[in-house]
C-alpha cells in the first residue's frame, strides 16, 4: 500500500468521525485539510476564528 492509499483511507475515516468530535467544542468547528504534494503527505486540523484559520494539529 502507498503512502497515498493510506492517506485517502485514513482522510475518509476521520472524516466520517470529525462532525462529532466537532460538536464536543460547541464554539469551534474543527476542519482538516489534506496536502499530498509534499514528499511526506499530511493532514492538518485546524479551525477559523475571527476569519483566521489556526491550525493545531498535523499527522
Amino acid at each position: 500500500m502507498s503512502n497515498l492509499e493510506w492517506l485517502s483511507r485514513i482522510e475518509q475515516a476521520i472524516s466520517i468521525s470529525l462532525p462529532e468530535v466537532s460538536a464536543k467544542f460547541d464554539d469551534y468547528e474543527i476542519r482538516l485539510t489534506v496536502n499530498t504534494t509534499k514528499k511526506h503527505p499530511s493532514i492538518s486540523f485546524y479551525t477559523e476564528i475571527d476569519t483566521k484559520n489556526f491550525e493545531f494539529c498535523t499527522i
